[in-house]
């Protein structure tokens, strides 16, 4: 069947390609030059390495943690949790070592601060005044009493019970400080790669003990490690399957260097221009690489087919290729635009990752288009070309499959509907859930060393809060103070809480200090005077870096709760914000206004701030997309029926996701907008094709449903199992936020494949009406 032999060509589509053709060499020159220019901006790349990044500048959330942070101090932290293998930290060789770790901490570079039981400054009644003192001596031998007067101390002191050692004494913590300047972006990698040398060598001296760092400057490191290790172990396999499939489909030397060219070209092109303009990539625009890869194979897909088809139909090299631009102008160059469209909508996003990835995708999406048209027909042009039998698998598209969907358009359409609706009733079991510490895999270092940590001590989940006393020196009110001990308490009754630090804990053993260490006087000081003083001069005999700057503001009108809670959903998260806040509301004027933040609160409402800002963007998409279908295609009709198997796939994929899976975090929000733009491609495809044979042959929907079948149907299956193998390689991702992304998007292709040779088929022959369009 030659029906891609009679049509009458678009003079403008040949004309083009015939001067591309004609001046082959000046076209290359421009591109390779074009594209190098853009891909030198290549050197300029860098990964962020601040969590923060993920919030948008006017993010509630963020403000607030600014807010805290700046009223006492701005900080990072790396947690050393250590398990000796007998299961007890307070034996005099582990608190030796511990004790020498803590030394060496202090010269980490940015350290500020470094507390463990070994340095924790542990006050005494002397007389009528108070000895203030490391549990630990700073040198010298730890003998069995001293051993056992750290652990009997320890154990029962608010500030290091359940924080910085285990209550069933097996684990026990050192925690660094870490105060970044900000100048450059290396200050993290620097800080975790010192603390990592320096365990290795403790490790080396103490065999027994193992050690694990966690913590936020962690935290922030380990973003740029998932993202090096996807582009060491995800991108070299994407590239591999896109190669061996092309080598398998068009076993030529001009198919294989024009798919190279177009896909390395435009990626390197794209992610320059992101250098050149000074973007930092994080894990989630790190992915763009592999997306641009397999959206543009998809591109040279559908004309490599073409030209397959006229070169077996004995046509030329040069008219092949000129026939195959003609035929896929213009469906090519409206899946780009709706492409385009689909990722420039994720600039709505709530997170500036995915406005990063959305931007970089759509500038890589252009130059695929574009050097698709130039520089693939040069290359195909000078390089000999090859006829593929592969395709003949295919065949079976234009007798029996398409001949039973023909026959029965209603039977088809019902069951497909059926069969969605019954997985769109599914997506009411979806659980938006974003636990940041789970978006890395298991194979990640702060990911096994933060479970390690949680198992055996603390985790890194945490409430702060920023509690006002209503006036400059006021913490020292006894009223204040009284309050915030009630409300300390309270907190420790919540079942999602391991441990509370607060004022009040000082303040308590201050007093009881000061009357001779009397259990009967472990309570608040009864003036705020009495406070005060004791306040005073306790910080005074502080040593430097261990003062109480981290918990009191500059001028004492407020002080930091930090409430550290166990592995907890995102749901329990924001309710216990809820009650924390309501309960300060109805108890605690000073404090009515306080909130519950941190990065543990910012990540919990990251999916639902998302999914309300990318409701608009897939909305303006979604209409944009539906008006340029209707405008490009001249018919409103076919505009309309193309929305069906555009829009199911999305609401199929989330309702088996609902099904088998239930959870689902930061990826949920821009999975609609990212594969709208996608699965639209094929639906152009075979409506284009449709639309051809009816107004160029006059024949009717049957026919004309045959005829794209015929066409479009090898390089659309082809085409789609290479996407498929892109997505389902990028759910191996180590960022949890690109494996649900990559899975999604790989489900929501695979519906739609279902849904355009089935569905909008069906569709065409049931309401496309029987007049030539």
């Amino acid at each position: 069947m030659k029906l891609s032999s009679a049509m009458s060509h678009d003079r403008s589509v040949v004309e083009f390609t015939r001067g591309v053709i004609r001046y082959r060499y000046l076209v290359l020159i421009l591109c390779l030059c074009g594209s190098l220019a853009l891909a030198a901006g290549l050197t300029r790349i860098d990964f962020s390495t601040d969590y923060r990044v993920f919030f948008g500048p006017q993010n509630p959330h963020l403000k607030a943690y600014n807010d805290l942070q700046a009223a006492f101090q701005k900080e990072d932290s790396i947690l050393l949790v250590l398990a000796p293998k007998d299961s007890n930290v307070f034996t005099p060789g582990i608190l030796s070592a511990i004790r020498d770790l803590t030394s060496d901490a202090w010269k980490l570079p940015y350290a500020t601060r470094v507390d463990s039981i070994a340095n924790f400054q542990h006050s005494e009644a002397n007389g009528d005044d108070i000895v203030v003192e490391p549990l630990a001596p700073r040198r010298g031998a730890i003998d069995a009493e001293r051993a056992a007067k750290i652990q009997q101390v320890a154990l029962n002191e608010p500030a290091l019970a359940g924080r910085l050692v285990s209550h069933d004494r097996r684990a026990t913590a050192v925690n660094i400080t870490v105060t970044l300047p900000g100048r450059d972006i290396g200050e993290v990698p620097r800080a975790m790669a010192a603390a990592r040398a320096m365990v290795d060598a403790f490790g080396a001296a103490h065999p027994d003990i193992r050690v694990a760092i966690t913590g936020s400057a962690a935290l922030n490191n380990a973003f740029v490690e998932a993202a090096l290790k996807d582009g060491k172990t995800l991108f070299p396999v994407v590239y591999g399957i896109v190669f061996l499939a092309l080598l398998l489909i068009f076993p030529s030397v001009a198919a294989l260097v024009g798919m190279v060219a177009v896909v390395a070209l435009s990626t390197a092109g794209a992610i320059g221009i992101a250098g050149w303009k000074g973007l930092l990539l994080n894990p989630v625009s790190a992915a763009a690489p592999l997306i641009i890869t397999t959206v543009a194979t998809a591109d040279v897909i559908h004309l490599l087919t073409s030209m397959n088809n006229r070169l077996r139909q004995g046509a030329s090299k040069k008219d092949a290729i000129i026939e195959s631009l003609d035929i896929n102008f213009f469906p090519i160059s409206l899946t780009s635009l709706t492409t385009v469209i689909g990722f420039l909508s994720l600039n709505a996003s709530d997170a500036p990752p995915f406005h990063d990835l959305g931007n970089i995708s759509a500038i890589g999406v252009l130059l695929a288009w574009l050097l698709s048209i130039t520089l693939l027909p040069v290359i195909l042009y000078i390089f000999p070309p090859a006829r593929s039998k592969f395709l003949d698998r295919f065949r079976f598209f234009e007798k029996g499959f398409s001949d039973r969907v023909i026959a029965h358009p209603r039977i088809v359409l019902a069951a497909t509907v059926f069969v969605a609706a019954g997985l769109i009733a599914c997506i009411p079991r979806i659980e938006l859930n974003d636990q940041f510490v789970n978006y890395f895999a298991r194979d990640i270092a702060f990911r096994a060393d933060t479970d390690f940590a949680a198992r055996n001590l603390t985790g890194i989940y945490q409430l702060e809060f920023s509690v006002d006393a209503g006036g400059s020196g006021a913490i020292a009110d006894p009223h204040y103070l009284a309050n915030l001990q009630r409300f300390t308490e309270w907190l420790r009754d919540q079942p999602e809480i391991t441990h509370v630090s607060a004022l009040p804990d000082i303040m308590n053993r201050l007093n009881m200090n000061m009357h001779g260490d009397d259990g009967a006087h472990y309570r608040l000081p009864e003036s705020r005077e009495l406070a005060a003083q004791y306040l005073l001069l306790f910080e005074m005999s502080l040593p430097q870096g261990q003062d109480l700057r981290n918990q009191i503001n500059i001028d004492r009108s407020a002080s930091r709760v930090v409430a550290t809670l166990r592995n907890v959903t995102t749901r329990e998260t924001q309710e216990l914000k809820i009650r924390t806040e309501d309960w300060l509301r109805r108890n605690f004027a000073t404090a009515a206004a306080a909130q519950a933040t941190g990065p543990t609160v910012m990540f919990s409402y990251i999916a639902e701030t998302n999914i309300r800002s990318m409701l608009t963007g897939t909305a303006v998409a979604l209409l944009l997309i539906s008006a340029c279908l209707i405008l490009m295609l001249k018919n409103v009709r076919l505009g309309l029926i193309s929305l069906l198997p555009n829009l199911l796939p999305v609401l199929m994929t989330f309702g088996i996701w609902g099904l088998l899976i239930g959870r689902i975090g930061l990826a949920a929000a821009v999975v609609a907008a990212v594969t709208l733009g996608i699965v639209v491609d094929n639906t152009v495809h075979f409506l284009s094709k449709y639309q051809w044979a009816r107004q160029r042959g006059g024949v009717s929907p049957e026919a004309g449903v045959r005829s794209a079948y015929v066409i479009v149907g090898p390089a659309l299956l082809s085409s789609t199992v290479i996407l498929l193998a892109g997505f389902v390689v990028l759910s191996f991702s180590a960022f949890q936020a690109n494996a649900d992304l990559g899975l999604l998007t790989a489900i929501t292709i695979f519906f739609a494949l279902l849904a355009d040779i089935l569905m909008l088929p069906a569709l065409l022959i049931a309401f496309a009406g029987r007049r030539g369009e």
